[in-house]
């Protein structure tokens, strides 16, 4: 383990443990957008396929499947699910969304000339969040910091720090580390 933390990786998944994968509990927040599904997302991003480098980014950060059943959970869902708010209805779509260890991940679709909500996380769960650009592009506010990613790039979004993410005239594809948000209730995991 201490080889993999000084390589920078992930401490939370060694290949000779479970990863403990589960889906997110919370039926009243998230549903499925039956309008797109995963096959649409070979010609949004020009025949780039997010969800292979989705893979490819998840294993370099260690986030290993131990079984079929994990590989399963990991996997893209073929139609993306809708977060709904009082405020109203986020953007983004999320092809995948599951606890790993002590985190959330979330592979997130953002269509162009979109805007998340300004939102933090809980300071009091020490939950912060990893961005990595799968594909597309996207300007990610934090704070008063505006940051351009493109494709490849990663950001690390400071503990209890107002944040969110944007699109121009093209779409992004992001996934999303929420550190310690697997131990707590997804409904706590903004505010």
């Amino acid at each position: 383990m201490n080889e993999r933390l000084r390589r920078g990786l992930s401490p939370v998944l060694l290949a000779e443990q479970p990863c403990g994968t589960r889906f997110v509990e919370s039926r009243r927040l998230i549903i499925p957008d039956k309008t797109m599904n995963k096959r649409g997302l070979l010609a949004m991003f020009n025949g780039q396929d997010v969800e292979h480098h989705t893979w490819l980014k998840l294993s370099e950060l260690g986030f290993i499947p131990q079984n079929e059943e994990e590989r399963k959970m990991l996997g893209f869902l073929d139609h993306p699910l809708v977060h709904k708010y009082p405020s109203g209805d986020s953007p983004a779509r999320y092809f995948m969304e599951v606890i790993v260890g002590n985190h959330a991940i979330l592979a997130s679709y953002l269509p162009p000339n979109s805007i998340t909500s300004d939102h933090k996380h809980s300071a009091e769960h020490g939950i912060f969040e990893d961005y990595h650009l799968i594909g597309g592009e996207s300007r990610l506010r934090m704070g008063t910091e505006v940051r351009e990613l493109k494709y490849g790039m990663f950001a690390k979004v400071p503990l209890d720090t107002s944040h969110q993410l944007e699109t121009g005239k093209k779409p992004a594809f992001i996934l999303i580390i929420m550190k310690n948000a697997g131990l707590v209730k997804r409904e706590n995991w903004h505010r």
